[in-house]
């Protein structure tokens, strides 16, 4: 099972990728945000992260392997 820290040490992994979108980036940080925020309940939290995450995956400027990232980031948030 996958927690919620290892989650955003993927997040951080993805966003050092040298050729990931400036906007990619800005949404992923803004998922760790969220998941870093434990004022709410980490339900309401995993389901708001898991909807950004799957429209960012559907961006059309997103590469082949950075989509394979997102997707593996999507998957890890399922397994939480």
């Amino acid at each position: 099972m996958t927690s919620l820290n290892e989650a955003i040490e993927l997040i951080d992994e993805i966003c050092e990728e040298h050729g990931m979108p400036r906007n990619v980036k800005e949404v992923l940080n803004e998922v760790k945000t969220i998941l870093q925020d434990n004022s709410r309940d980490v339900q309401i939290i995993l389901d708001t992260a898991k909807q950004k995450i799957s429209d960012l995956s559907e961006d059309p400027n997103l590469q082949t392997f950075s989509r394979t990232q997102i997707w593996n980031l999507a998957s890890a948030l399922e397994e939480v």
